[in-house]
């Protein structure tokens, strides 16, 4: 069979350029698609070839089915690849393909339809052997006749979109009143992302772990296993970390769970890459949904089998016969650096990637991203910055490169969720492999919320230096030999003692006796020794200290009146009080404000409506997740500034409370 020479990817960011180094190894060219805030994109340059879809909602681009063929056709690309998420599972989409004599790469579109209703597919593995839950799969939508069957089933359970996958329109029930709200919420969710409102209800494992199995399947009735994979480690429902193979599984069950794999994907006659999802509990395993896609986890399984995902997903979409059989080795393990606050319930963040470096001395370190440093992480699309990805002989030394890789990760200019991953891989259970979906929920994951005197005296020494390089600059001579071209912290007439006020009360006074500073913070005095101040960008600084006999690196992020520190493998965000601007929040006394930018997908009160402390006032929707603002006291709303479907930006006043 002969190999594609130009394919079209339909899709952005990490799995757009992923889904490119492949086509580059195997010289076949590429066009890119881009929406108008993706203009400057990494795919949109590692690409042959680039044509925009439109505007920056989904459905003006990256949905717009009619659009992709016409670009396919007019660049003559014999074949399309839909990446992950956006119209991956739209069987509308394959079926436009099929019509337009493109190949799709991945299944036909009759099995995607079949997995894509979750009625229908649990319906279909009940009639071939696979386990399933207890679930209501009924077409009564009405609100009471799905609250009847969650009462008949037993609280807690999930209320899924039927045509949900990737974590949306899903909802944890745990009691009756519970109940509505959550209906109303996954129904939206559902129309939104998926275009149908109906929903399931299944009846929720406590303890269960989420493991998976990877399938690859010719045309030529051939299914092939690659091991399975534990994506256990989730929160609100998105995976954080996946590794392989999943550990703590006895080989018997093991092979149970690869069989009945294959048996689900024969079942539908499925082709190409796939994944059959499973909840495990007490030794028994439930098949939870078919994702018919390449997953996003899928370099896990690359790295123990030494196979390439998508080079097999182009070859069998060419019709070639699949490998006899792949040799799994190691272990592997992946995390998702996610733009997001840790230290504000993880709202998205968003703005410029000032600085965006990681390891480079890790052989068997593997990053997948589709950002490079001055790229803008914006609002608009899902929150994922990169995967690390790290292999090794076994499970424990996988954890501990991936500890050191983390250590070794630089990100500066919007907030990530570096802190959570590294108290995941610190954490005992973890470790032992002891752990399921409600993990990050039972264990204590408070990130750092103290700032050491130390880092106090890193940031005001930092700020001393800062203003010497400044006035130095100005002051610079042209001649090399000069005293004023020497930037060592050498300083003329510059006052021997300043002192810094920091928010949250920190303060810091730095007093200059010749050789060493003596910096006096709110509970001690440290003897500090510069060994070295340098600019990497023109806002990220390296600063290496003495601290009292300790050596100190940092490296430090400056812009206006905020600071950021990463030192001693953990970050810390400071700002200087004189320029310090109050932290957006929706706890003002009279009015509500928008603590991120995004889309109001929901409004749920009117002009004059009395509201309770802690009501639920409106829905934002940012990076492709729901965000509910809540009354921050007891009143009458005043006035709502916006309407559902506008776009806002952070600190907008969305409600004004009556005095």
């Amino acid at each position: 069979m002969t190999l594609f020479t130009k394919i079209l990817i339909a899709n952005r960011g990490e799995i757009a350029c992923r889904i490119m180094r492949t086509a580059n190894k195997l010289a076949i060219k590429t066009v890119a698609v881009f929406s108008e805030p993706d203009s400057d994109a990494l795919h949109v340059k590692m690409a042959d070839e680039a044509y925009l879809l439109g505007g920056p909602a989904s459905k003006d681009s990256y949905l717009n089915i009619d659009k992709i063929i016409a670009i396919a056709k007019k660049t003559n690309a014999q074949a399309i690849h839909p990446g992950y998420g956006f119209l991956s599972e739209n069987s509308a989409f394959a079926k436009a393909c099929e019509d337009a004599n493109i190949v799709f790469i991945g299944p036909h579109s009759a099995a995607i339809n079949l997995m894509a209703n979750k009625n229908i597919a649990k319906e279909v593995m009940n009639q071939h052997g696979v386990p399933t839950l207890p679930g209501y799969y009924d077409d009564n939508q009405s609100l009471e006749g799905l609250k009847n069957a969650a009462s008949e089933m037993g609280y807690p359970v999930l209320l899924k979109a039927v045509a949900g996958g990737g974590g949306k329109g899903l909802r944890l029930v745990d009691n009756i009143d519970e109940f509505e709200p959550a209906y109303h919420a996954v129904r939206r969710e559902a129309k939104a992302f998926f275009n149908d409102e109906k929903v399931l209800i299944e009846k929720y494992l406590a303890n269960a772990r989420h493991v998976e199995v990877q399938v690859l399947a010719d045309k030529h009735g051939t299914v092939q296993t690659l091991m399975t994979r534990d994506c256990s480690i989730q929160r609100r429902h998105q995976k954080i970390i996946e590794e392989a193979p999943a550990p703590n599984i006895s080989p018997e069950l093991e092979e149970k769970m690869l069989t009945a794999a294959v048996t689900a994907a024969k079942a539908i006659q499925y082709t190409n890459a796939g994944t059959i999802e499973f909840l495990l509990q007490d030794d028994a395993f439930y098949f939870m949904e078919m994702n018919t896609r390449l997953q996003v986890e899928h370099p896990v399984t690359e790295m123990i089998s030494g196979i390439d995902i998508v080079e097999w997903q182009l070859r069998i979409a060419a019709g070639e016969k699949l490998f006899a059989t792949a040799t799994i080795k190691g272990h592997a393990i992946e995390a998702r650096l996610n733009a997001e606050d840790p230290q504000n319930n993880f709202l998205p963040s968003s703005g410029a990637l000032h600085y965006f470096k990681f390891p480079t001395d890790f052989s068997q370190l593997r990053i997948d991203s589709g950002y490079a440093q001055g790229d803008i992480v914006n609002i608009y699309y899902d929150s994922l910055l990169a995967k690390l990805i790290v292999w090794s002989e076994n499970r424990k030394l996988a954890i501990r490169y991936l500890q050191a890789v983390l250590d070794d990760t630089f990100i500066f200019g919007i907030k990530t969720n570096i802190p959570l991953l590294k108290n995941i891989f610190k954490n005992k259970k973890f470790i032992e492999s002891n752990f399921n979906t409600q993990f990050l929920q039972q264990e204590d994951f408070s990130l750092q919320s103290t700032i050491p005197s130390e880092v106090v005296a890193i940031a005001s020494l930092f700020l001393m230096q800062h203003t010497i390089e400044q006035n130095v600059t100005k002051t610079m001579s042209n001649d090399s030999n000069s005293p004023w071209n020497i930037h060592n912290g050498w300083q003329l007439y510059f006052p021997p003692c300043l002192t810094f006020h920091f928010a949250d009360h920190l303060t810091a006074r730095v007093i200059q006796e010749k050789n060493k500073f003596i910096i006096q913070t709110d509970d001690q005095n440290l003897e500090c020794n510069l060994v070295k101040f340098s600019a990497i960008t023109e806002t990220v600084y390296e600063l290496i200290m003495v601290v009292s006999d300790q050596l100190w690196q940092a490296k430090i992020f400056c812009q206006g009146a905020k600071i950021e520190i990463i030192t001693q493998g953990e970050y810390y965000f400071l700002a200087r009080q004189e320029a310090t601007i109050e932290e957006v929040t929706h706890e003002h006394e009279e009015q509500l404000l928008a603590p991120m930018p995004g889309t109001i997908v929901a409004l749920l009160v009117n002009s004059g409506q009395k509201v309770t402390k802690g009501d639920k006032l409106i829905v934002i929707e940012a990076m492709k997740m729901e965000h509910t603002l809540y009354a921050p006291r007891d009143g009458i709303v005043k006035q709502c500034y916006f309407k559902m479907g506008d776009l806002i930006k952070e600190g907008s006043e969305l409600i004004e409370f009556e005095a």
